[in-house]
């Protein structure tokens, strides 16, 4: 291999391939990190879209079998406010009252 890289044919052809390879692996990443941005994008419309009511009960259950929507409409309106919203600051405000 080497020997015969010493000839500039053989040379050049390989120089030329490897630059084919080096930019067959530079469109492939462009063309995956833009397939990876779309599918990263599809879920999080997903996880908009979609409400505790619509997953059925045995998955929606959390440890020690209690089920989230039974546990916030026991909740008092602030902290369901706070748990909605996922504002941690305006939940410690309404533990601490």
């Amino acid at each position: 291999f080497f020997q015969r890289l010493k000839e500039r044919l053989h040379l050049e052809e390989f120089l030329a391939q490897t630059k084919a390879f080096q930019e067959k692996i530079v469109s492939r990443a462009i063309v995956k990190r833009q397939e990876i941005d779309r599918e990263r994008a599809k879920e999080a419309r997903n996880e908009k879209g979609t409400s505790l009511e619509d997953i059925p009960l045995e998955q929606r259950l959390g440890p020690g079998g209690l089920d989230p929507l039974e546990v916030i409409e026991t909740l008092p309106p602030g902290m369901v406010a706070a748990f909605e919203s996922r504002d941690v600051e305006q939940l410690k405000q309404v533990l601490m009252e």
